[in-house]
């Protein structure tokens, strides 16, 4: 486990790399400290992920979920009596779907983003962008972002 101080180099150099849309530069380095790309930061009240889907980032997002396994949305969690805790809000995709950003919408989908949607956002969205989702809702959605893991491994 890597000490308070290294998470919080760890936790800038990965906001920087989100807002600069370059993978290379602390993005890739937090490795098994994922869980950083869902943390928030009180001066900004954003997550490095949410930050990239702002900024429209979506090679970053590419390389993040490719290299790193980051996933979508934070884990589920649950209170002391075991009740799940309602996620935060604005989910990934909600974000997304907001800023109209198809292939960022896509590349969520595709690796299993929460597909709550919430109604006022889902009353601006373009039909080809609902129609995304409910492919993904109905699990037909073709991948064209996500690797294949194990079509992967057989290449080599």
């Amino acid at each position: 486990m890597a000490s308070q101080t290294a998470l919080d180099a760890m936790y800038r150099n990965l906001m920087l790399s989100a807002r600069v849309g370059d993978a290379e530069k602390g993005g890739v380095d937090i490795g098994k400290s994922n869980h950083l790309i869902h943390q928030t930061e009180e001066r900004f009240n954003r997550s490095p992920l949410q930050i990239a889907i702002l900024n429209g980032n979506f090679n970053w997002l590419k390389e993040m979920f490719e290299r790193v396994n980051i996933t979508p949305d934070p884990p589920i969690e649950h209170d002391e009596s075991g009740e799940i805790i309602p996620p935060k809000k604005p989910t990934s995709l909600n974000l997304a779907l907001a800023w109209k950003n198809t292939e960022i919408i896509r590349i969520l989908l595709e690796y299993g983003c929460n597909l709550e949607i919430e109604p006022e956002i889902w009353a601006e969205t373009s039909p080809n962008m609902q129609k995304l989702v409910e492919l993904a809702k109905e699990d037909k959605l073709v991948p064209i972002y996500k690797i294949d893991n194990k079509a992967k491994k057989k290449k080599k």
